[in-house]
């Protein structure tokens, strides 16, 4: 136990020393807008880099709209902005997944196939589509009925937060479902399942007693791609509702090592903490077994 939490604080401490050396990559290649390769200046920035983490109480940023300000606390208010909406676009793209899951699970064939199709067609469009579609349809919308359901853009007085969290949510909702799906299917054939068929369980019961929790296990192992993805849309998602949030922070300071740094290490830090505990935990779960209820 002591030997495994060694290794994760030298885990973290390594990959903050690595965000740090490449965020200063710019200065390896450019030098006052001459390519090439600038090594010295390179030294130079990681150095100042790491110096001004050490006094980062005094940084400051630059906003959307020119305008300089002091990182802290406002750097938190963004990273808890992202982080909510983040956060509540996979915790309800999880659960609409179980929900559909269940009902997938114990539909027709027919139904089954339309659902597949409507699957393909969603998944082929583009984050920034869907984005747009909806901004627009709220829009449409206002203009036909004069009711504004959702807030298109974010100022700072007037946080928009359903809209995109309703747009963050729709890829992964198709990946999670996906998963669970096939997850599900395996589960289905495994001999614990034929023994709860045997001793006259309901489906509905079996689905939710036993399979669920063993594919909620398999979930986690491919929760940080969801996670990453998530991330990638999130970056995008702040652009199109211009969002003051931190992937807009670190956007407009990218020429300021140490901003991106710090807004780097607050999306890192506490996930791989959250990561590290649950698979700890999981560990500990499936170590039971999967035929343990």
């Amino acid at each position: 136990m002591t030997q495994n939490i060694r290794i994760n604080v030298l885990e973290l401490l390594v990959t903050m020393i690595c965000i740090v050396l490449i965020v200063c990559l710019p200065s390896l290649i450019v030098q006052e807008d001459v390519f090439g390769f600038h090594l010295i200046s390179y030294v130079e920035s990681v150095l100042g880099t790491c110096k001004n983490l050490f006094q980062i109480n005094d940084a400051s940023y630059v906003m959307e709209s020119g305008k300089i300000l002091s990182l802290f606390p406002d750097a938190f208010e963004r990273y808890a902005y992202s982080m909510l909406i983040l956060l509540s676009a996979l915790l309800f793209s999880l659960i609409v997944t179980i929900l559909l899951s269940y009902g997938y699970t114990l539909s027709s064939v027919k139904i089954k196939k339309g659902i597949q199709n409507t699957l393909v067609i969603l998944e082929s469009l583009p984050d920034v589509l869907i984005v747009a579609v909806a901004q627009f349809t709220v829009i449409w919308l206002f203009k036909k009925t004069n009711l504004l359901l959702f807030d298109v853009v974010s100022v700072p007085d007037d946080r928009s937060y359903i809209l995109p969290i309703l747009c963050l949510s729709i890829l992964p909702l198709i990946q999670l479902f996906k998963f669970f799906v096939m997850q599900v299917e395996e589960e289905k054939v495994k001999p614990y399942i034929q023994f709860a068929n045997g001793r006259g369980f309901t489906k509905s019961y079996i689905l939710w007693i036993h399979i669920l929790r063993n594919v909620l296990i398999h979930l986690f192992y491919h929760s940080k791609t969801i996670f990453l993805f998530l991330l990638s849309n999130l970056f995008v998602l702040e652009i199109m509702f211009n969002m003051d949030g931190i992937m807009n922070l670190i956007k407009y300071n990218v020429k300021i090592p140490e901003i991106m740094a710090i807004g780097i290490i607050l999306i890192y830090v506490p996930f791989f903490i959250f990561f590290k505990c649950i698979l700890y935990f999981v560990a500990k779960l499936s170590g039971m077994g999967e035929v343990e209820q």
